[in-house]
């Protein structure tokens, strides 16, 4: 049976779960796939002794209750991964436009009416490279849409324009590096002209720096190891980076100088983000924990906190600062109160995550939208949360966070 084309809380729970997996009644099927998903799910893991002791270092446990609750679920719009490591394919910018890409293409969700459309189509187009842009990753504000490619390649779009067209507003090459897979796109502001810009994170050891304004390369950092993730300081003077290594990187955003090297972590690092608090940091890691920092003394971690089985491939903070979302490759997402780090929600589910995201409602004292990007081929799509201010959610889904 062909899943409907969306699913709503008011669907649940008579009619279906929120992914509508026909479960059968009366039989513990859904508890025992689940504890067979948990005993036999391996995480990819590049160090080999990377999960030695790690229920040892976690030292932050959390309660899980009720922070956000299912709205929707729209099956139509899929998001696709092109690499199982990189989980950044979906860019909520407002409460009801949420952008993704299927591989070729970048397409937006307008949650009000349903409606999908086509962003930037270059499936049939020739490069630099001489291939099209199979997508990588994408970053989206309210200026622009950007995407990076596979093979090094970059587009982007004004959302400054009315256009309908799909053709990108510009596009080139990041890298031509046999390493050349752009692994991560950053929309950050000039620090000196104020106007936006792009850190893309390169698989050849590079932080480039893309003016969008002028389409040009502006800057290229070197590191000591490919680059999976960057996040720039709310002031836009310092840059976290992290990639393959243990190590994290504090970066002057400028100039790309080293300010110092974070140890701790286990193996390689494929995310990172810094609150809007202008001082807590969260890395993500294939050691399955995210660590999170005060970077004004940031030898040692505040928190280490644990996934369910999976590496940690994607953290976001909401605007305010007061959540952190955190992804594994599938099933898991973690949503966690920064102000201890005690309090918090798991939302389970069942397929492959493309990527998570925090959207803003118009009005500013509201509280925030969370997406979830779901790439399996049958159960998939974008799912919304959100949190009610205010609300205590008297009615949870129970049983339908599995």
């Amino acid at each position: 049976m062909a899943n409907p084309p969306e699913i709503s809380r008011d669907d649940l729970p008579s009619k279906f779960n929120y992914q509508a997996i026909p479960w059968p009644e009366g039989v513990e099927v859904v508890d025992r796939a689940r504890r067979r998903r948990l005993s036999t799910y391996l995480s990819y893991a590049n160090m080999s002794d990377s999960r030695a002791n790690d229920a040892d270092i976690v030292n932050r446990p959390y309660t899980n209750e009720d922070i956000v609750r299912f709205q929707r679920m729209y099956t139509q719009a899929r998001p696709q991964l092109t690499h199982f490591q990189l989980r950044n394919l979906i860019a909520p910018v407002t409460k009801n436009n949420v952008f993704y890409s299927d591989v070729w293409t970048v397409k937006k969700l307008d949650a009000d009416t349903g409606q999908i459309s086509e962003v930037m189509n270059r499936a049939n187009a020739k490069t630099g490279t001489g291939q099209c842009i199979k997508i990588s990753t994408i970053s989206a504000s309210k200026d622009a849409v950007v995407a990076g490619g596979y093979s090094g390649q970059y587009m982007y779009k004004s959302l400054n324009t009315s256009s309908d067209s799909t053709v990108p507003t510009a596009e080139g090459i990041v890298t031509t590096d046999i390493n050349n897979i752009t692994n991560h796109a950053d929309i950050t502001r000039c620090l000196t002209k104020g106007t936006p810009q792009t850190a893309f994170s390169c698989n050849d050891s590079m932080v480039r720096i893309l003016d969008l304004d002028l389409n040009q390369l502006v800057a290229e950092h070197p590191c000591p190891w490919a680059v999976n993730w960057t996040a720039t300081s709310p002031c836009g003077k310092l840059r976290v980076v992290v990639g393959d290594s243990t190590d994290t990187l504090i970066m002057d955003a400028e100039s790309g100088g080293v300010i110092a090297s974070v140890g701790g972590h286990k193996d390689f690092s494929f995310s990172c983000a810094w609150s809007n608090d202008g001082h807590t940091v969260a890395t993500g890691n294939q050691d399955l924990t995210c660590r999170i920092y005060d970077f004004r003394k940031y030898d040692q971690p505040l928190h280490v906190l644990g996934a369910q089985m999976g590496a940690i491939r994607s953290v976001k903070f909401n605007k305010t600062g007061n959540l952190l979302a955190m992804a594994e490759p599938v099933d898991y997402v973690h949503l966690l109160n920064t102000r201890n780090f005690d309090r918090g929600q798991i939302i389970d589910f069942w397929g492959e995550i493309a990527g998570i995201g925090f959207s803003s409602y118009a009005d500013l004292h509201a509280d925030d939208s969370l997406w979830i990007g779901n790439s399996d081929s049958t159960v998939g799509g974008l799912m919304h949360f959100e949190s009610g201010r205010g609300s205590a959610l008297a009615d949870p889904l129970g049983d339908f966070f599995i």
